[in-house]
């Protein structure tokens, strides 16, 4: 007889059903609170002071002060876009800023790619700047 016994490697060795019951409720549970955080999220940050500085034919400057109230330090994308006196949409761009916490600071940011071509420089009306959010994050 052996002293020691090789461990048979194909025996099958069942989950309890009571550690598949806690993993079920640890994913659901984990799912509800990124959900939470991510519809959340976007309430600790203000953007605010939104203007347009400069319009070339070939470019549009964007101004925005964004605040930070929350106790984190946040990497987001921003959507701005630029509309016409008409309501079309003239540009847009998707940017990542990046802000301390509880802190202001303002951004400039030049939008190049224009979707239509803008005939005269006084057609340019407003901009908007909000937190972009993809399609991928909400679950």
């Amino acid at each position: 007889m052996r002293s020691i016994d090789r461990i048979d490697m194909n025996k099958k060795r069942p989950i309890p059903t009571y550690i598949k019951l806690i993993l079920l409720v640890a994913v659901i549970f984990g799912i509800s609170l990124r959900n939470c955080w991510k519809k959340n999220e976007s309430k600790s940050l203000r953007i605010s002071e939104i203007e347009i500085t400069e319009v070339t034919s070939g470019n549009v400057d964007v101004k925005f002060t964004v605040t930070n109230h929350s106790k984190v330090y946040l990497k987001k994308p921003i959507l701005i876009k630029v509309f016409t006196n008409s309501g079309e949409e003239l540009t847009s761009k998707i940017t990542q800023i990046e802000i301390e916490p509880q802190n202001s600071k303002r951004f400039l940011k030049v939008l190049r790619k224009f979707n239509i071509p803008l005939k005269n420089i006084d057609d340019v009306s407003h901009a908007t700047v909000e937190i972009y959010i993809s399609k991928s994050t909400i679950f």
